[in-house]
């Protein structure tokens, strides 16, 4: 389930069990300040919808333009893959989940590795001056023959309309009791956390009998010194505290404070294992 429809539903279940015991003043004041905090909710994403993107690209990856979109615009992004599109090699929705470390980057240069060769059918065509983003994204979604997006949380959602993994969407449902990480720490550990430390996501891998790929990507690296500093060491500039959400609220919340994206699917096999299937996060 996405969106408002949701946060509702939430609502709605909290106001009934102060009615459920007698505290009718409670259970008005839950109303008030549910309504308060769904309407603050869609305030929010309709300002990320009117956000003005100017951005003209011809025959480009989906990750050159989900890349210009989160860097040089801040618009954060979460990508959950159809099943359909899983065998495609290369990855044709591969998507860098991180900023880039070289400011050069944030503007208008393109990361030359994001413009790896895919099929001519699955590269995209955005020509917008000073649009809307609502309008940005129905022209790159529009093209996505498998996809759908939406707002959650403050950030852009982009999900199956066809194809779409049910263990994924169970996954996304799954509540998390409490998630925590302190200011400061390396965005690339957040990943590994998640995958081996977090209960629920372990119960989800053996419950489907599923491994997992801890691969992390490293956007880029540059030599500082006699060290390199690569993209996934820059710290998060605040502190995550999060409890009692859904696996989908964890991700997007995590993702408005470390800023950029989040990419979610299930690969069928690997060429050294074709007996398993792999759920790859990156963060």
């Amino acid at each position: 389930m996405w969106g408002r429809d949701v946060r509702m539903k939430k609502c709605t279940r909290r106001r009934k069990r102060h009615e459920r015991y007698g505290s009718f003043g409670l259970a008005a004041v839950a109303v008030l300040i549910c309504v308060g905090w769904v309407s603050g909710q869609t305030v929010e994403a309709q300002s990320l919808r009117d956000k003005r993107v100017s951005i003209h690209m011809k025959a480009k990856t989906f990750n050159v333009i989900a890349a210009r979109l989160m860097f040089k615009y801040d618009v954060p992004i979460g990508f959950e893959q159809s099943t359909l599109d899983n065998d495609l090699v290369p990855n044709v929705y591969d998507i860098e989940t991180k900023l880039p470390i070289n400011p050069k980057y944030m503007g208008d240069v393109e990361i030359p590795s994001f413009s790896r060769e895919v099929p001519a059918e699955y590269l995209l065509t955005i020509d917008l001056e000073n649009a809307r983003l609502e309008d940005v994204m129905d022209s790159l979604v529009s093209q996505m023959r498998n996809y759908q997006w939406t707002i959650n949380d403050g950030v852009v959602n982009i999900f199956p309309k066809e194809g779409r993994d049910p263990r994924l969407a169970d996954l996304l449902d799954r509540k998390v009791d409490e998630f925590l990480y302190g200011k400061g720490q390396p965005i690339d550990s957040i990943q590994p956390k998640i995958v081996f430390y977090l209960p629920m996501f372990q119960i989800f891998l053996d419950e489907y009998e599923i491994g997992t790929d801890n691969g992390s990507t490293a956007l880029e690296c540059e030599s500082r010194g006699d060290h390199n500093v690569c993209a996934g060491d820059r710290g998060v500039n605040d502190a995550i505290m999060l409890k009692n959400v859904t696996f989908r609220e964890l991700l997007n919340r995590i993702t408005r404070i470390k800023r950029g994206g989040w990419a979610l699917r299930i690969e069928r096999s690997r060429r050294y294992d074709q007996d398993h299937e792999f759920l790859s996060l990156r963060m």
